[in-house]
């Protein structure tokens, strides 16, 4: 078992001779009870001693004999005050009562009571205080090696740490240190995949020339020294990034462009950014002291006392609606001027979220912050800046990646192309939001539909769309809504059909598909009479490609109508593992990609491509290269025109990128709120998105994030950009 640390004034040192003595006669578990004690009286001078602190955040318990003098001693109240921050179990003993003697053989002495009292307390922990010090202790040595990945906890002892952490009180240090050890852990496991990949490769390459087999070794040694690599940055990328970006750059080397877990170690290095020292700070409104809440637009934010929570409560509202947790104590809070995201000062630096949900956005970082630093957002919200005392001002961009074309009180639900640049975004009541995708401005307005919900939109014309929607009686009806003239009918389908989704072709080939969650129905793209009605069952999305191919989610599967056929076929690897096809884009070349409803960290997603006339599959978006705080589903997708890219957007703002090949993927997350709507500009550089929220945007696609040369070239320009 572990030991006790006995915290009391140098006066009351025979008082604590003599506790300790009792203590070792006595055993919980059947080991003795040790005692740790300042005996060398390294407390006589004003410096604090290390080896206390170190003391105090291993024990097991810590005993504090309380008398005026303890309470009147600095060093003392030092002790106390560090096994409060390690969150260690404190047992308070008055020294004055353990001084008494037994009044008569058959009492106990002061000093026999209270031994009997901390082995009590001992028994009562079970074992679980001793643990809880174990990883204080191992977070405390982290911290001071350089949070390096070779010092994070792992297997049983990592497994049973996070069961007991649900309910054990940490300190905020030790709560780091699990999460990036967690995090750390399921690196491993996806590096080891790829490296068991790698060996099996190796056993087929008994059958092939000794050349060849070589080359095969050499990668899977490649494997698995990229596998620890990717560990080391996960593990410093939020505390060091500078480091962090050298780990990378070391690790990736001049290798195989292609190759996964290098490309992977660099992406995770560029996920926490770098701060500009700023000369002018004009353009910023600095308070003269650090806040524990804020208010803008209709969100305050506010730092519950004593934790570590961070209160997000909307205007008009008696209590939170949701938390952000830092795993530090904030002592500075700054809201955007739209109140959409939150940046927090703490201990470990500044972090962004999003207010809807208190999710992480982004890790600014790359800085060293004094106490009394104060943190403000530009006027714009695409910068947030921190201000240190000594008058040093550094920024960082929040909105490199994204820019706002308008703001509106709609809330989105699907989107149209229209063709030329165009698109319309369908809001649930019924109103049509009409944008030129390639400029900046803002959305043309179409609101002749009055729904209490529309779910779906498709193409009908180059000015003219199809909404599935609920007519005033409550039933969902097909419109038909010219963009143009603003006039609407409803389409006759069979009686009683309910249409949730409805899809088209972007060319106008092939059918109108309607889907009313459980059945298919292909309706002729020019007379609308019913060409067939497939039952499937448990839909979430359509589509129809180019050349008229129709796809529909059925539960985990994707299925297949080839044009002119009434029967659906089930491609080859077409289920999305471990998830719902929730979305689905589709190139003109017969290449689909159905990303599923959940995370795409659990396998959520799969690429389909039809080729010399087999349908083939590949994994979608790349597992971890999604930084997302939480389970998150996908509530849209689209297709550059060429077929390129993919873009998928995410209900906690993420938008993801995967190349048409489906090699590999990466993330943009500076949104907050679900996007329910994305298209591709004209020209491929960016797409434009619609969110439930009401907000429009535009987020430039990063071609560096999907190429290792580039991303190489990005992490050498930031190595030298750490300001500390």
């Amino acid at each position: 078992m572990g030991y006790v640390f006995i915290s009391y004034s140098r006066k009351q040192s025979a008082i604590a001779d003599r506790l300790e003595a009792a203590l070792s006669s006595r055993s919980v578990a059947r080991e003795p009870v040790s005692v740790w004690r300042d005996v060398n009286d390294l407390r006589a001078g004003e410096s604090w001693d290390a080896r206390i602190v170190a003391a105090i955040r291993g024990a097991s318990l810590v005993v504090v004999l309380q008398s005026s003098d303890w309470r009147a001693s600095q060093p003392c109240q030092k002790e106390l005050a560090q096994a409060r921050h390690y969150r260690r179990p404190i047992l308070e003993l008055d020294a004055a009562a353990l001084s008494r003697e037994s009044m008569d053989a058959a009492s106990p002495d002061g000093i026999t009571r209270g031994a009997d009292d901390i082995a009590a307390q001992l028994r009562r922990l079970a074992g679980s205080s001793e643990v809880t010090a174990n990883l204080e202790v191992r977070a405390a040595a982290w911290a001071e090696g350089g949070r390096r990945g070779r010092d994070l906890m792992r297997g049983r002892a990592l497994s049973r740490m996070l069961k007991l952490a649900r309910s054990a009180d940490l300190s905020d240090s030790a709560r780091l240190y699990l999460r990036q050890s967690t995090r750390g852990r399921r690196l491993r496991l996806l590096m080891g995949a790829l490296a068991i990949v790698a060996v099996i490769v190796g056993e087929v390459a008994l059958r092939v020339p000794a050349e060849l087999q070589r080359q095969l070794e050499e990668q899977a040694v490649d494997s698995l020294r990229l596998a620890d690599a990717t560990s080391e940055v996960a593990a410093v990328v939020r505390t060091d990034p500078k480091r962090a970006r050298e780990l990378a750059l070391s690790a990736a080397g001049d290798g195989d462009a292609r190759n996964y877990a290098a490309l992977l170690a660099c992406q995770l290095a560029l996920t926490t950014r770098l701060p500009q020292e700023l000369s002018d700070s004009a353009d910023f409104a600095f308070p003269d002291e650090p806040r524990p809440e804020d208010a803008a637009g209709d969100m305050a934010a506010r730092a519950v006392p004593g934790s570590t929570r961070i209160g997000l409560t909307r205007r008009g509202q008696a209590s939170p609606h949701a938390y952000a947790n830092p795993g530090f104590i904030a002592v500075d809070l700054a809201l955007s001027p739209d109140g959409r995201r939150l940046a927090a000062l703490s201990e470990q630096g500044v972090i962004v979220y999003e207010t809807d949900r208190g999710q992480e956005l982004m890790v600014l970082g790359g800085a060293t912050l004094p106490m009394g630093s104060t943190l403000s957002w530009s006027a714009d919200g695409t910068r947030v800046a921190a201000h240190a005392p000594e008058g040093r001002t550094l920024v960082w961009d929040a909105m490199l990646e994204t820019s706002v074309i308008a703001d509106t009180d709609l809330w989105f639900m699907d989107v149209a192309e229209l063709g030329d640049g165009r698109a319309a975004f369908l809001s649930r009541d019924g109103t049509v939001a009409v944008i030129d995708a390639s400029g900046e401005k803002p959305p043309e307005i179409v609101d002749v539909l009055s729904s209490t919900q529309a779910t779906s939109i498709a193409r009908a014309s180059e000015n003219a769309v199809y909404v599935a929607a609920l007519d005033e009686s409550g039933d969902s009806r097909l419109w038909h809504l010219d963009l143009g003239t603003g006039e609407s009918f409803t389409m006759s389908l069979e009686d009683g059909y309910q249409p949730l989704y409805v899809a088209a072709s972007p060319s106008g080939v092939g059918p109108v598909a309607v889907s009313d969650g459980s059945t298919l129905l292909l309706l002729d793209e020019t007379s609308l009479q019913s060409l067939a009605t497939i039952e499937t069952g448990g839909i979430l999305a359509i589509e129809v490609d180019e050349e008229g191919r129709t796809f529909a989610g059925a539960g985990t599967t994707l299925i297949c109508v080839e044009p002119g056929e009434t029967s659906p076929i089930t491609p080859q690897g077409g289920v999305v593992p471990g998830a719902q096809a929730r979305s689905l884009a589709a190139t003109g070349d017969g290449t689909v990609l159905a990303v599923g409803y959940g995370t795409p960290r659990g396998g959520g997603s799969r690429l389909v491509r039809y080729e010399e006339g087999v349908w083939r599959a590949s994994s979608g978006l790349y597992p971890y290269s999604i930084p997302l705080s939480g389970a998150c589903s996908a509530r849209a997708s689209a297709v550059s025109s060429d077929g390129s890219l993919f873009a998928v957007g995410l209900s906690d703002g993420t938008v993801a990128f995967l190349d048409g090949a489906g090699y590999s993927s990466y993330a943009s997350h500076e949104l907050s709120g679900e996007i329910r709507g994305i298209v591709f500009a004209p020209d491929g550089r960016s797409v434009v998105v619609a969110t439930r929220d009401g907000l429009i945007a535009r987020v430039a696609v990063n071609e560096e994030g999907l190429s290792l040369p580039s991303l190489r070239d990005a992490l050498q320009a930031g190595v030298g950009g750490s300001t500390e």
